[in-house]
């Protein structure tokens, strides 16, 4: 059997296959080795994972936000290796599983908007030309943080339409000093800021507030990303990821403005990696 996950910072998709077909899959706490040792990476995935340790997992594949370093993809795969030892581990970073998914052995553009942002050019292969992401603290524009991170600050400043600062008021039921802690002291402020896009997304869905500031942060991913790609104006584009997904109306209206058109946009790129169509061309044998 194998086992296939795809890990951003909020949330991993696991899938059990077995002659390439899906027989088990869970989710778990997201994954980063940016921003997390092997102590915190253990705590959040082993009570789920122990349940496997005596199986018959003989490949694991994973794809993983955080993950496109050498130091990085070793942190994860001594994390497997404790729980699967006998193992054969691949591991690549979370834009190559969106690569895959969007464009499988063909080249093009591929984007990341989910609790972070992220790109590349895909050659059909690996990824041969980057814009570094940066992280949430001095870029990830058009990601979940950074549309959560506006939110917050209207909040907190009463500045938000009377509706959402009572909805969000109900909701989160925290004090100004509360709200500051999760963000300064405690524990992953990307999580708790990019579920605030999510819950307002869900529940109070095509607002106008809410509109102006994703479109403003799809334009600075645009303006400050995609359009440095030497070969934006004759390549496919992709996007992938939760923020993509749930505001495409928008994302496609700042892509035509750029005179520019999106090829596809997927939520989760899990549900295309184990379809029987990918596990067939076996990306990860083949490619490395």
């Amino acid at each position: 059997m194998k086992l296939i996950a795809e890990s951003g910072s909020t949330k991993t998709d696991w899938r059990i296959i077995s002659s390439d077909e899906v027989v088990g899959l869970f989710s778990t706490k997201g994954i980063n080795p940016l921003v997390q040792n092997i102590t915190e990476i253990e705590k959040s995935q082993m009570e789920a994972l122990s349940r496997f340790r005596n199986s018959s997992i003989s490949q694991i594949d994973f794809y993983g936000a955080g993950c496109g370093t050498e130091n990085s993809k070793n942190k994860i795969r001594n994390f497997i290796k404790g729980v699967f030892p006998y193992s054969e581990i691949q591991i690549e970073s979370d834009l190559i599983a969106a690569a895959r998914a969007l464009f499988g052995n063909k080249a093009g553009i591929v984007c990341i908007l989910g609790t972070g942002s992220n790109s590349g050019y895909y050659d059909g292969t690996k990824i041969v030309e980057r814009v570094p992401s940066l992280g949430y603290i001095l870029g990830d524009e058009g990601g979940g943080v950074q549309i959560g991170k506006q939110i917050l600050i209207d909040f907190l400043r009463k500045n938000l339409p009377s509706n959402i600062q009572s909805f969000l008021q109900s909701k989160l039921s925290l004090s100004e000093s509360e709200i500051l802690d999760k963000v300064y002291q405690q524990s992953y402020p990307n999580r708790f800021m990019a579920n605030l896009v999510s819950l307002l997304n869900t529940e109070l869905p095509e607002n106008e507030y809410l509109s102006k500031i994703i479109k403003n942060q799809f334009n600075l991913f645009f303006n400050n990303c995609l359009l440095k790609y030497s070969t934006i104006n004759r390549s496919e584009i992709g996007f992938v990821g939760s923020i993509a997904h749930y505001n495409k109306g928008i994302l496609k209206e700042v892509a035509a403005a750029h005179n520019l058109k999106v090829h596809n946009i997927i939520q989760r790129p899990i549900e295309i990696l184990t379809s029987k169509e990918s596990l067939e061309m076996d990306f990860v044998n083949n490619n490395n």
